[in-house]
């Protein structure tokens, strides 16, 4: 049995997004991420992830939606 915890960021600079009609300028952002696991028994395994901690609302193409907190947690038995 153990604790596993992972931090991670990411930081994009501002680009330019052409792709048919939508084309314009992607403002730069930075997310952070933080993921965290525990090894219950030899084949039961219990985490979850956290994408974009602190709830930055930014789009990473040009007329697609805002991208904001996600959270997603799973539940492993393996045999």
């Amino acid at each position: 049995a153990g604790y596993e915890i992972a931090f991670s960021g990411r930081n994009v600079q501002p680009f330019h997004w052409a792709a048919g009609v939508f084309e314009g300028d992607i403002p730069a952002y930075t997310l952070l991420n933080l993921s965290a696991g525990y090894q219950i028994s030899k084949n039961v395994r219990l985490a979850a992830t956290v994408s974009n901690l602190l709830d930055h609302q930014a789009y990473q193409i040009f007329g697609g939606s805002l991208i904001g907190r996600q959270a997603i947690g799973n539940f492993t038995i393996t045999f």
